[in-house]
This record gives C-alpha cells, sequence and structure tokens, in this order.
C-alpha cells in the first residue's frame, strides 16, 4: 500500500494529481533562508515556478507553511493563476 499525500489526494474525486518534478527541492524559503540569502532564494524559487508554470496546473498543494508562503507571493508577484494549500484543505473541501 502506497503511503503519503499523493496517494491520498488521488482519491479525491474531480482532483487530477500531477506530482511536481523535483518536488523534493526547496522551494527558497528554508526558514529565515529566504530572508538571509533573498537573491538565492528568489532564484530558487523562480525554478520552482517555472517547473510548475511548465505543468500548466492551477492548484499546487504543499504540507510546507514556508512553502505556501513563498509560492504563493511568488505566483502573485509572477501573476500566475496558481492557488497554493495546504494538502488538509483539499480534504476538508470534501467534508462540506
Amino acid at each position: 500500500m502506497e503511503t503519503g499525500p499523493l496517494p491520498l489526494l488521488s482519491r479525491i474525486p474531480d482532483l487530477e494529481v500531477v506530482p511536481l518534478p523535483r518536488s523534493d527541492r526547496c522551494c527558497g524559503a528554508a526558514g529565515t533562508y529566504g530572508l538571509i540569502q533573498r537573491r538565492l532564494s528568489d532564484d530558487i524559487l523562480r525554478r520552482k515556478l517555472s517547473e510548475v508554470g511548465e505543468l500548466g496546473v492551477t492548484l499546487l498543494a504543499t504540507g510546507n507553511p514556508g512553502c505556501i508562503m513563498q509560492i504563493g507571493a511568488g505566483a502573485l508577484v509572477q501573476r500566475m493563476s496558481l492557488q497554493v494549500v495546504h494538502p488538509l484543505e483539499l480534504l476538508d473541501g470534501l467534508a462540506e
């Protein structure tokens, strides 16, 4: 039996789960890293947003609050049509 968020999320009706290439790579937030190493943090974020953009997804789920803020803010700045949520927000929508 597969464990982790992707198999669980794939059970949500009408939700197509598209794994993000290099999802194991940092988004550039990494705690205070995004403040201390701003330029490098921005470079990492740009790469992450480029990978997301290439997939053409409009919703990205991540369990890391720092990534939610970093990717969400970057998407806003780049005017991407991307909503960034915690996976529990998707599961919570099933209870309604």
